[in-house]
């Protein structure tokens, strides 16, 4: 009976070690998913800047080609 008791305390330690290995574990993978998502996010807004400024500059270029062709014209 002694070896019986002995037993199941060890089970409910074991228990309590994996579960505290869980909490753990959760702990690091939100850490690690809330600063992804914060490098997401930032990389988002700078992918969306970027694409504004080409944009920008595209239409910079439409406009010199049109007056270099005004100019040509002259």
């Amino acid at each position: 009976m002694h070896l019986q008791a002995r037993n199941e305390e060890l089970v409910i330690k074991a228990a309590k070690v994996s579960e505290e290995d869980m909490a753990a574990v959760q702990a690091e993978c939100e850490r690690r998913l809330g600063a992804a998502e914060r490098k997401v996010y930032a990389l988002v807004k700078e992918r969306d800047a970027l694409r504004r400024g080409s944009d920008k500059l595209s239409s910079a270029h439409d406009l010199l080609k049109e007056k270099d062709s005004i100019i040509a014209q002259v």
